[in-house]
């Protein structure tokens, strides 16, 4: 399963030669627009397309387990390996040393970037 015309129309048809796929927009989904494309899917699928924030994920998951179509990860999968800091722990020593802040704000950003130029 694909998503947004533009960005993926090429890989959309080239996948389509040999795997029922569908396409859908990105942007649609975002402002509550449903649409899809493509060969009818069901069962398990693989997703491919934009990073969607946790909540979107999770109402696109639901809308497509209404339509026969199960995501191979579900939504607290999705969160769990999505989300930075819910899975470094367990990868630190083979990732690059990471940082990051929950606070939101820019100047908490600002000063942690600075902090890593002192290293």
């Amino acid at each position: 399963m694909f998503h947004g015309k533009q960005d993926y129309e090429a890989e959309f048809q080239a996948a389509a030669l040999n795997h029922p796929c569908a396409l859908f927009s990105y942007e649609d989904l975002e402002q509550g627009k449903r649409s899809m494309h493509g060969e009818k899917i069901s069962g398990l699928t693989v997703y491919r397309g934009w990073m969607m924030k946790p909540g979107m994920y999770r109402a696109f998951y639901h809308l497509l387990e209404q339509k026969g179509i199960l995501l191979i990860n579900t939504p607290e999968e999705y969160e769990n390996y999505h989300l930075l800091p819910n899975w470094f722990e367990a990868i630190k020593d083979e990732t690059p040393e990471s940082i990051w802040t929950n606070s939101g704000k820019l100047e908490d950003a600002i000063r942690l970037t600075r902090n890593l130029l002192d290293r």
